[in-house]
């Protein structure tokens, strides 16, 4: 049943732009300045699959250049071209968090990396529109991604330019310098996005160290501030507090908007509730914009984001507010076993071996 509604994008419209808040309590836009948002529609990527050869010799290095020579005059491509998302489209506004939930292999870190620009290797579709709003000092304007047009906020290509730091990726493996301390990464992150004033460099200075406080008491590192980060080669926090270290430098540089891949793994399930509910606070207070894709997450930590999108096979077949998707699908014939989690039921619908139809 699945398999062919897959092949048209289904997108809810339960959550709207300026909507009603849901039954959990979450507040919506509110009229502050520079509120931060992020529109994407026609969105397509794909990749090329290297093929794999040999190492070469010296009597088979004629041989290779030879068969390079033939595929260009013959205008065979050495790589093939692979599918790996398919027109997805959506909107979140600031203040709003995304969830991004499929199977492995199904896109999400592609997603991810494809709104924050992190494209090496993947190439997005030239229709694609992708739109940035919110921008400090930032005008409207009709500009592209690549020859896609947008008339309001930014697009990629100018937020590449002027706004590096108002974007971040957060990938799932930890990378840091290990020889330096918690205290040390996390001041040197946040004042690394606070605009220094040459005339009140001590301000500067307390506002950074008042940012890292509150952050690691947030994320209970206030131990681990004096203690080198460490990796497999150098001794230092543990592999919990490292990826909490992680967490902690994107929350104290406080940008715009944030994309975390799976940066709930190798954390225990009350510290990763607990970094779920700083980023939503964040995001409120701040009206960041928040995507996560999380394979892995319990009802509370579900019932914290705003908005989902399910992701089968590369394809968007679900778009909207996480209080209608479960009902969605259960319309649509699915059926949720007993004490399965929200996030589980809409996993299993992409697996055929797990899903229930009635």
């Amino acid at each position: 049943m699945l398999d062919s509604q897959a092949q048209g994008t289904a997108v809810s419209t339960a959550s709207g732009l300026n909507g009603p808040p849901n039954n959990n309590g979450r507040t919506q836009k509110e009229e502050v300045g520079d509120v931060a948002s992020l529109i994407f529609r026609n969105l397509s990527v794909h990749g090329f699959d290297i093929r794999k050869d040999h190492q070469k010799t010296f009597l088979t290095y004629p041989l290779s250049i030879f068969a390079q020579l033939r595929r260009k005059l013959v205008g065979i491509s050495h790589n093939s071209r692979v599918p790996i998302l398919q027109d997805f489209e959506g909107i979140v506004t600031g203040g709003e968090m995304l969830l991004v939930l499929g199977r492995p292999d199904s896109g999400c870190t592609t997603l991810l990396k494809s709104l924050t620009g992190d494209t090496y290797g993947l190439h997005v579709d030239p229709a694609a529109l992708l739109n940035y709003d919110g921008m400090p000092d930032s005008h409207s304007q009709t500009t592209n991604y690549a020859d896609c047009l947008i008339d309001i906020g930014v697009s990629m290509t100018e937020l590449r330019k002027r706004f590096r730091g108002e974007y971040v990726y957060v990938p799932e493996s930890d990378i840091h310098f290990p020889h330096l301390t918690v205290a040390q990464s996390l001041t040197f992150a946040s004042q690394a996005r606070l605009s220094s004033t040459p005339d009140l460099p001590n301000d500067h200075q307390h506002a950074a160290t008042k940012s890292v406080e509150e952050t690691t008491k947030a994320l209970s590192l206030t131990h681990a501030l004096n203690t080198k980060v460490g990796n497999s080669m150098v001794k230092g926090i543990s592999g919990g507090e490292r990826k909490r270290t992680s967490i902690a430098e994107v929350l104290v540089g406080a940008s715009r908007i944030q994309c975390w891949d799976n940066s709930i793994r190798g954390l225990g399930s009350a510290n990763a509730l607990r970094f779920i509910q700083c980023i939503r606070s964040t995001a409120i207070e701040a009206h960041t914009v928040v995507v996560a894709t999380l394979y892995q997450a319990s009802e509370a930590i579900y019932n914290c984001f705003d908005k989902v999108i399910l992701l089968y096979e590369g394809r968007e077949i679900f778009f909207g507010s996480t209080d209608a998707a479960k009902v969605y699908f259960i319309e649509l014939g699915f059926v949720c076993p007993d004490r399965s989690t929200t996030a589980d039921f809409l996993c299993s619908i992409t697996n055929p071996l797990e899903r229930i139809v009635r």
